[in-house]
């Protein structure tokens, strides 16, 4: 048996969440050069890139963070964003991750002097058009907070920075949906990627040092990285990005090789001598080697992962192998072999198994934060947790921000999630956690589960806040589409996947746009086209534009078929689907496309020679 004292003046029996980073300052020192570096650099020159690479646990985002106190000593901003592993080639918002970075920079210029605000908001709106804002407001709806929805005129910019502060619950809501999506379509995305260019070029060219961290590029789509991509290209020193990625080859790694001042950071797992340091100073000993024979364990079972290790030592704190008495921290190691033999080396495993003997009101917080992603409002969570107060009998609490607040208290005391920095959201403290959190609920039980979070969702967010939980909703029911069955939720879940497509081309996301209009299509009928034309019509329509601008013509080709099937009764909708069909044989060289075109104006009733175009064209301009 092994006796240890607790520390200086007897600390109390928890386990320390370490706030300092050890065994990794050889890395840390890469990080903060790179950062002196690029201050010392020209105004014009390029934005520094950082990629930590390494496996899940070992530190990336702490390792970034570590710069977080002296970007804001120099007066600076660092901002974050997060790639979600559940919205990986699934539905989700467009730029979710790129768009939570710029809302942390519109917070921190929001919380700035009044003359910061009118400077950033003012050089904004010059180089900003109003119909530019209108397609940068859908991929990045924080912006308007200092673009302004008539971002061409002088007006004073504090009369938007008040309007947020008395509705802080609507500053993300989005725009009205435009009578047409076609402006939005066509070129959309090479357009919002020079907006996003013009926009990074003007924040860099303030002065003030700016630190972009975007967490887990893995996770982002080609969409998304072309986004990334124009806000390196558009950034100018002093903004520096730091990317943290798993192993792997990430078709995004090609992308930051064309930047000459890139700085690649791998972590390597923690030595012996600092998994003693690290186990040392979790239980608060003030001498390492006092708590050799544990560390030597720990070394052992968890092969130096940082965050696994911290897991391991709560598990064995709360099995009683790792025991507080009035001398301090007690263990016996030879015990701990015995009983912990068994021991789970995946870590998401354990903390699944901690996670299964929390109440029942923690369980069920952590399988709705962890089904809607790895970030939540307060407000969802309330709501959610409310509509299944029969099933966990949680707080009676009128507020649902209040409720969500009250409810995740075991989570957080656990160390399983946390208050987003703003105070309006949970995060999971890590993917391990989040993933565990996910597996609570059995596969079968995943589906069913988001149909019902996605039907709470629709039936009982605030109509004001429904287009800004457009994205959460349609995610959650298109997770659980198989056991929509009732004829009402059938074409009302099908309207939600039109709307949920629509915004998505006007963020310029088509893949996206083309997911949700195919899962619309997914809940139609072949009566349908005479019980609910429009809606048939619009996302078919919709579904072969998506298609041929992300060159699936195959699909498109399909959906055009059944258009014309079922359109001939309708003129406009007929040759809506034959410019579709024409554009995208022009886009492929097809020297059918001009047949094809006249022979579509000929049904509609316009006639135009089938010999001597050119000349006819021109005699009747004449």
């Amino acid at each position: 048996m092994m006796t240890m004292s607790a520390g200086v003046n007897g600390s109390p029996p928890y386990l320390l969440r370490s706030a300092s980073l050890i065994g990794r300052s050889a890395e840390e020192s890469m990080l903060l050069n790179s950062y002196f570096a690029s201050l010392s650099m020209g105004q014009d020159s390029t934005a520094a890139v950082i990629l930590i690479h390494g496996d899940s646990g070992l530190g990336k985002t702490k390792l970034a963070e570590t710069l977080r106190s002296h970007v804001v000593e120099d007066d600076g901003y660092f901002i974050r964003g997060k790639f979600d592993q559940l919205s990986y080639g699934s539905a989700n918002r467009p730029y979710s991750a790129i768009a939570s970075a710029f809302a942390e920079y519109c917070s921190a210029v929001e919380q700035r002097s009044q003359e910061t605000w009118i400077e950033v908001a003012m050089k904004l709106r010059r180089e900003i058009k109003e119909e530019e804002g209108k397609l940068l407001f859908e991929a990045i709806p924080s912006l308007r907070k200092i673009i302004g929805d008539e971002c061409h005129k002088e007006e004073d910019p504090m009369h938007h920075r008040h309007s947020c502060n008395a509705c802080q619950h609507e500053e993300e809501e989005e725009g009205t949906m435009p009578e047409s999506l076609e402006s939005f379509s066509e070129g959309g995305s090479h357009r919002l990627n020079y907006l996003i260019k013009r926009v990074v070029s003007v924040i860099s060219s303030i002065g003030d040092p700016i630190v972009c961290l975007i967490d887990d590029i893995q996770w982002a789509n080609k969409t998304e990285m072309d986004v990334l991509k124009a806000l390196m290209v558009g950034a100018l020193n002093p903004f520096m990005f730091i990317f943290t990625c798993r192993p792997g080859n990430h078709p995004f790694l090609k992308i930051t090789d064309e930047f000459g001042g890139k700085t690649e950071i791998v972590l390597q797992c923690l030595s012996r001598n600092s998994i003693r340091e690290l186990v040392a100073e979790i239980l608060r000993i003030d001498n390492p080697n006092d708590c050799t024979s544990l560390a030597n364990y720990i070394s052992r079972i968890t092969n130096g992962n940082p965050f696994f290790i911290r897991q391991q030592i709560s598990s064995l704190r709360d099995e009683g192998l790792l025991r507080f008495g009035n001398d301090g921290w007690v263990w016996d190691v030879k015990e701990i072999e015995e009983i912990h033999d068994d021991v789970l080396e995946d870590v998401v495993i354990m903390l699944l198994e901690k996670m299964k003997r929390l109440p029942p009101l923690t369980q069920q917080v952590l399988k709705i934060c962890a089904s809607i992603g790895s970030k939540i409002d307060l407000y969802i969570l309330g709501l959610l947790i409310r509509e299944t107060h029969a099933i966990v009998n949680g707080p009676d609490i009128d507020d649902n921000v209040t409720l969500a607040k009250t409810a995740i208290s075991v989570s957080s005391r656990e160390g399983l999630l946390s208050v987003t920095p703003n105070g309006k959201g949970v995060t999971f403290t890590h993917d391990s956690v989040y993933e565990a959190a996910y597996s609570l609920l059995e596969p079968k039980e995943q589906a069913p589960y988001h149909f019902k979070l996605g039907q709470i969702l629709d039936k009982n967010v605030c109509p004001n806040l429904m287009q800004k939980y457009l994205f959460t909703i349609a995610a959650q029911l298109a997770r659980g589409n198989e056991f929509i069955a009732d004829e009402e939720d059938r074409i009302a879940t099908a309207s939600i996947f039109l709307s949920a497509g629509e915004k998505s081309m006007l963020a310029s996301a088509l893949p996206e746009a083309h997911f949700f209009f195919g899962k619309g299509i997914y809940f139609l009928r072949e009566d349908d086209w005479t019980n609910n034309y429009r809606l048939c019509c619009d996302i078919y329509t919709k579904a072969a534009d998506t298609a041929a601008l992300t060159a699936d013509f195959q699909d498109m080709d399909r959906c055009l078929a059944i258009l014309f099937d079922n359109c001939k009764g309708s003129i406009v909708d007929c040759l809506n689907a034959s410019y579709i069909q024409v554009r995208s044989m022009v886009s492929r060289d097809d020297p059918a496309a001009l047949d094809t075109g006249l022979e579509a104006l000929r049904l509609a009733g316009e006639k135009f020679p089938s010999r001597n175009l050119v000349m006819h064209t021109i005699v009747g301009f004449a």
